[in-house]
């Protein structure tokens, strides 16, 4: 799937992260960013890399792209805000795997 922008926003797919993650980082230089939300649904990580997922997307982000990708954007970009998006499945699955 390629970039999309809807409303003035970017959106990037997890096929073009774990593909080029600089290429990403270049596609925000493009449009003059210098102030970056950066947001993720967990539910985008490879399953492949994460059990706690009760939605997954086969062929998703890995973690070494996300990783690579997150540090990208932090060398080039102000980082003005973050969200990380999980589900209540996932949050009590791991709440299960804590030992208090």
């Amino acid at each position: 799937m390629a970039q999309e922008t809807v409303i003035g926003i970017s959106v990037i797919t997890s096929e073009k992260a774990n593909t080029n993650g600089i290429k990403v980082v270049e596609a925000l230089k493009s449009k003059g960013s210098k102030n970056v939300y950066f947001h993720i649904d967990v539910d985008v990580i490879d399953p492949s890399e994460s059990t706690y997922q009760p939605v997954t997307a086969e062929g998703g982000l890995t973690t070494d792209a996300f990783s690579n990708l997150l540090k990208e954007i932090y060398k080039e970009f102000n980082i003005v805000g973050v969200s990380v998006l999980l589900s209540l499945l996932m949050v009590q699955r791991l709440s299960q795997k804590v030992n208090y």
